[in-house]
């Protein structure tokens, strides 16, 4: 890799982490706002409780396809200057997504009150109404984030990551608010009409940017194109892996549901926080090399690929270590000093504390 490839890879690690930083600062102050209004109570579990599903449509439908198979492909293609068919593949993918997101988001609209049982069953008959409602708000949300990822897959293959970062900030910013503008007003709804402003205002300023790269869309569903046959392959077992992560993240909330109030919302502060070190560092440098290697392996560079990738792989363990050490030893007062006001009491400062010390022990894998 030359100087003036390593001088590009650190600017765009650069664009990430500060837009990261500022996303997971307006997650602070989204968090901080929830919880000073409503603190950690069956309030705030239903409220965590109605994203699981809807996040689960996109992982399994976007998040994992895109992240593992679409930018190698669509990456390749471009490396190895064959944009039309590029094009023609992100055409095949966008189409595909919009259908399969409003076929599940149809179905799961309809079953709703049935998946939020399954999901929460220790919850009572108005706390799981309160949960369906919730869900059902936030399920607009999914189609937007479903358009947002296809449109960042196209810009991380062109290198170019600063739309998509800021509409990160804006997705946090949206939530902030309108939650902290409406919450005293009509209650927790207003913090998910704000996940569903912030979705689309997450998509709406990558357009631009997208459009200026000249690609053409064409409404073409070719199942058999051999792009789409490569996402097909590289995508399966990404989905095997997601699919476990997130019946885990099921099974948490399914136990946590017959707790006393508050401890659902308790873990998933923890996992914010344990989240912290991932989303700024780990996060931030995999976004940046992930183009250059796809760029790397069509090209048959291999030597410059195993120096990307080592470069990659010491750079997070350099940065995230420290922070696992950090959070064991001064998760309590780091909780107590940003959480613990208005309705957040004592008691669940010590709560989420326990959650996250166990949380931060599985950063490093």
């Amino acid at each position: 890799m030359s100087d003036r490839e390593k001088l590009k890879l650190a600017r765009a690690v650069g664009i990430i982490t500060i837009a990261n930083i500022a996303a997971r600062i307006l997650g602070y102050v989204r968090e901080a706002s929830l919880y000073y209004l409503f603190g950690q109570t069956r309030i705030a579990d239903c409220f965590n409780a109605a994203f699981s599903i809807p996040d689960f449509i996109y992982m399994i439908l976007v998040g994992g396809a895109l992240s593992s198979a679409f930018i190698p492909v669509f990456g390749g293609y471009i490396a190895k200057d064959e944009e039309d068919e590029g094009w023609k593949v992100a055409s095949i993918m966008l189409n595909m997504v919009i259908t399969l997101m409003l076929a599940a988001i149809t179905l799961a609209m309809v079953f709703t009150p049935q998946l939020v049982y399954v999901l929460v069953p220790g919850f009572n008959a108005s706390e799981i109404d309160m949960t369906v409602y919730l869900t059902r708000i936030m399920f607009i949300q999914t189609f937007f984030m479903g358009l947002s990822g296809v449109a960042m897959g196209v810009l991380h293959s062109y290198k170019k990551f600063t739309a998509p970062a800021l509409g990160s900030v804006l997705y946090n910013l949206s939530v902030v608010v309108v939650g902290g503008l409406l919450g005293s007003r009509i209650g927790i709804e207003a913090f998910a009409i704000g996940v569903v402003v912030g979705a689309v205002l997450n998509f709406a300023v990558q357009v631009p940017t997208l459009l200026r790269l000249g690609g053409k869309y064409s409404p073409v569903f070719n199942l058999r194109h051999p792009g789409i046959k490569q996402i097909g392959v590289l995508v399966f077992p990404v989905l095997i892996g997601l699919s476990v992560s997130q019946i885990n993240l099921f099974v948490s909330q399914n136990l946590a549901s017959g707790l006393p109030s508050g401890q659902l919302a308790a873990l998933k502060t923890a996992q914010r926080f344990m989240q912290l070190p991932i989303g700024i560092f780990a996060a931030a440098i995999g976004t940046a090399i992930f183009p250059t290697l796809t760029e790397q392996a069509a090209r048959r560079q291999f030597g410059d690929f195993r120096r990307t990738f080592s470069l990659g792989f010491r750079s997070i363990n350099y940065l995230t270590l420290p922070c696992v050490a950090g959070l064991i030893a001064v998760g309590l007062p780091v909780i107590r000093l940003f959480f613990e006001m208005g309705n957040f009491a004592p008691e669940s400062t010590v709560a989420t504390a326990e959650a996250l010390y166990y949380y931060s022990l599985g950063i490093v894998g």
